[in-house]
């Protein structure tokens, strides 16, 4: 594997674990293995406050030689995340068993490497063990929520990229020792799309999907790198074929009524959510709230985004859209205090910034509006939108360089599949500008000219 998740092996598992405090911790080595849950014992009985009975972990400090002989460990990254087989084990003394479709047996004393798995000859070993780890109560099928500014840093640094749903039983096709293949090709994709040869992740995103049709991932690559190129209807045909394949229901439903949105049938991505009202999933309820709005149905939105807040308080992204969704319905005010409360929890959002300067020009306040779009453009260079906005208000104000500065980048940087009819009219414009003398036409601002986010084919999320 290229970094770690994967597998369970011991380069992975069996890292040192340092302890330090003077006058507490002894200079020294303890040999006995010390795991995840013996850590909050140890900080309890260090700071003098009682153990939790109920813990499952075990003090390290002062255990003399009475390690724990049992050792339990997961990895279910790969389970949530693709779909493919969850791994749990138990080391016991020496003998280490990993739980998989094909089942792992290694004596760790003689085969430190684990190269040699001994699970074929050894059937007794194998079923106590199994029959030991069945014993342990098992962990959670489904990633837990996590709120949504913890996301986006998960995120960025490639530990979170949704879920998947579970499947009643996984066979060796499932076994990720059977999968290495497809997750260096997975780490391929995101690698080239980092280095912005999307057309090399295009091809790889089209193999991925033929070679592994029920792997929901794939279709999420290849619509993702679809919709970039503006080919909307060949990126919703996607994500439609991967739910007639069965590899997805809920999160590939969710990406089909977001493109719905942005291309204009947000009755028709309201239907698609309809099904999934109830659903406890933030993304969905944020995904089914967009699609109210742009259809329409502000209060039904704002009802929805305020019980993904039920759910997650510290959800931004449901804060930016209640913000959205109160432009829409001329309710200024309220749109600023929700993105503004979706700011605090998260400050690098892109487009709560651009939402909120539209705000602030709903409130005739344009140096405040610029000021938000700059910090848009500060964490997002490529949010066209808050360009477009920056250099029509420019205009208005009569600061002809910065308006230039800002409509050139727009011209030069927007996608001509999405804004073809934008930038020719920034070109015309520019024209205007650049052949006239003296600082412009200067007025103040009236109603905004500046665009609602969802109204640029770009529905915020």
């Amino acid at each position: 594997e290229l970094t770690h998740g994967l597998f369970a092996y011991e380069p992975t598992l069996h890292v040192p674990l340092l302890l330090w405090c003077p006058g507490l911790v002894e200079a020294g080595r303890d040999s006995g293995a010390s795991r995840h849950v013996d850590i909050l014992p140890t900080i309890l009985k260090a700071a003098g406050a009682e153990p939790d009975r109920e813990s499952p972990g075990l003090p390290l400090l002062g255990r003399g030689g009475n390690p724990p002989t049992d050792s339990y460990f997961e990895s279910l990254s790969a389970n949530f995340n693709r779909g493919w087989a969850p791994l749990r084990g138990l080391v016991r003394g020496r003998q280490k068993y990993i739980e998989l479709p094909i089942p792992e047996l290694y004596d760790l004393e003689t085969d430190p490497g684990e190269s040699r798995n001994l699970a074929p000859a050894r059937s007794d070993a194998l079923r106590r063990l199994r029959k030991e780890l069945l014993a342990i109560p098992a962990g959670p099928t489904a990633p837990g929520p996590v709120g949504s500014d913890e996301a986006v840093k998960l995120r960025s640094l490639g530990y979170l990229s949704g879920s998947s749903e579970p499947k009643a039983s996984y066979g060796p096709e499932d076994d990720p020792k059977n999968r290495i293949s497809v997750d260096q090709r997975l780490h391929r994709f995101v690698e080239l799309v980092q280095n912005g040869d999307n057309a090399g992740a295009l091809v790889l995103a089209k193999e991925l999907v033929a070679q592994n049709p029920r792997m929901r991932m794939g279709y999420e690559h290849l619509s993702f790198l679809l919709r970039e190129k503006g080919d909307m209807a060949g990126a919703l045909r996607v994500l439609e074929q991967g739910r007639a394949n069965g590899a997805g229901a809920e999160s590939l439903d969710r990406r089909r009524a977001l493109i719905l949105s942005e291309m204009g049938r947000p009755k028709d991505a309201v239907a698609v959510l309809g099904p999934y009202g109830e659903s406890l999933d933030t993304e969905t309820l944020n995904a089914l709230g967009i699609a109210l709005s742009d259809a329409g149905r502000g209060p039904e939105a704002l009802h929805l985004f305020a019980r993904v807040l039920e759910i997650d308080p510290t959800n931004a992204f449901a804060y930016q859209n209640a913000g959205i969704a109160s432009l829409k319905l001329g309710r200024v005010a309220e749109a600023r205090e929700n993105l503004e409360k979706g700011l605090a929890i998260h400050t690098r959002n892109a487009r709560a910034w651009n939402a909120l300067g539209v705000a602030f020009m709903q409130a005739n306040q344009p140096e405040k509006a610029l000021e938000a779009w700059s910090n848009c453009l500060k964490y997002d260079p490529n949010q066209y939108d808050a360009l477009y906005n920056i250099g029509r208000v420019a205009v208005r104000l009569g600061d002809r360089d910065r308006a230039r500065d800002a409509l050139e980048r727009f011209v030069a940087t927007a996608p001509k599949s999405r804004y073809a009819r934008d930038i020719a009219e920034v070109q015309g414009a520019l024209s205007i500008l650049n052949k006239s003398a003296g600082p412009g036409p200067k007025g103040a601002p009236g109603r905004p000219e500046p665009r609602h986010p969802a109204e640029t084919g770009q529905p915020p999320r």
